[in-house]
């Protein structure tokens, strides 16, 4: 479970929240939808202690695992250097080999990260955030970049996942997830909804 109490974040003189109060709980995938400018970044920044809030306080000790809007990765690392460092660096039990397959990036292992196009960098992320199998799952626009048969299985995984796991996805595309019965969290008006 994830709780913010009384939870208010401003920077410099522009308030993004209020005096929040919400429970994430286990089991659940929640969607974040708003406008740009809304929150939901910072949000997310919250829930990773990346950011500190203003007033009030988040409480949150999982394991997370997060697949970022925009992340750099050493140019010079292949896909297969990338992702073994991570499983050191994370003590990863279990190998990748599974989400390379889901994701069909078996035949750009030996590729640098440098070389991959848009789409297939966004199932590097995909398979970065799933590989320690964390309690608290973050993804941040997921979708951008992926064709549709991978969106799908993207959202397959979302929801073979949710088991007793927190799963947090800020999108603009929230009909894609409607099958997989998420909560919708509206962000607007310094609150969520």
């Amino acid at each position: 479970m994830i709780e913010l109490i009384n939870v208010s974040k401003k920077f410099k003189k522009k308030e993004v929240f209020k005096e929040v109060n919400y429970t994430f709980k286990e089991n659940n995938i929640y969607l974040l939808i708003g406008e740009n400018g809304s929150g939901k970044s910072t949000l997310i920044k919250l829930l990773l202690k990346l950011i500190n809030p203003s007033k009030g306080r988040i409480i949150n000790n999982l394991k997370y695992g997060y697949c970022p809007d925009k992340i750099n990765i050493p140019n010079y690392l292949t896909v297969r250097e990338f992702l073994d460092l991570l499983q050191d660096i994370r003590k990863c039990k279990k190998k990748y080999n599974h989400l390379i397959k889901l994701f069909n990036l078996s035949e750009y292992l030996d590729v640098a990260v440098s070389k991959l196009s848009k789409g297939t960098f966004q199932k590097l992320l995909l398979i970065q955030t799933f590989i320690h199998e964390p309690k608290l799952l973050i993804f941040d626009e997921p979708l951008n970049g992926l064709d549709n048969a991978m969106q799908k299985v993207f959202i397959n995984q979302v929801h073979k996942e949710k088991g007793n796991k927190i799963i947090i996805i800020s999108t603009h595309y929230f009909e894609k997830y409607l099958k997989i019965n998420p909560i919708i969290i509206n962000i607007k008006d310094k609150t969520l909804y």
